[in-house]
């Protein structure tokens, strides 16, 4: 190979000319440059299916408008509202058992017969609904007196509301009826 500056004759892998240092453009082989561009396609094809994938898995998961803060492992939490016991607001309920849903107490009152009339509104994927319900605190049990996608139809008595049933640990019956219990004192 000849420098291509000054036209002496240099190794045919060298870099720079020994003579006047110029820096050289290495020649390849047709089967060199064969091989880089097949390499090339090869990366750029393997780039387009794992794309491909990623969107396709990412269509398959439910969809939220709700953004995870980056650091953080818990799922995005609604805005909960400041506690009062009226109106839409209310005091956040701690619901383990249905993580990917918010619960707020709305209101309680003690009944006639000494049970606790609560209303509360879970707010969730699948939307926000109401339900009103009858605890006995000392025999733990429970009983649906409404429910609805409003507070005006949780407040409507169930035609039916049927027998007191017994609080089961970890559902969401017992995880609310233990935080009024809680703060009502019994």
């Amino acid at each position: 190979m000849l420098c291509s500056r000054c036209g002496k004759q240099i190794d045919d892998n060298a870099e720079f000319c020994p003579s006047c240092g110029a820096p050289q453009r290495l020649q390849t082989s047709p089967q060199q440059s064969q091989r880089a561009i097949g390499l090339g396609t090869f990366v750029v094809l393997v780039l387009i299916v794992l794309l491909a994938i990623g969107q396709c898995s990412r269509e398959s998961e439910p969809q939220t408008n709700d953004v995870q803060p980056r650091g953080t492992s818990e799922p995005p939490q609604p805005e909960q509202p400041s506690p009062d016991r009226s109106g839409e607001g209310g005091e956040p309920v701690p619901v383990p058992s249905d993580p990917r849903a918010r619960y707020w107490l709305l209101d309680w009152s003690r009944m006639s017969n000494g049970n606790l009339e609560v209303l509360t509104r879970r707010s969730g994927p699948s939307g926000v609904s109401y339900a009103r319900r009858e605890i006995d605190c000392g025999a733990m049990t429970f009983r649906y007196l409404g429910e609805g996608d409003s507070v005006a139809e949780a407040r409507q008595d169930s035609p039916n509301p049927g027998g007191m049933g017994e609080l089961v640990g970890g559902s969401i019956s017992t995880e609310v009826s233990q935080f009024v219990c809680r703060k009502a004192g019994k």
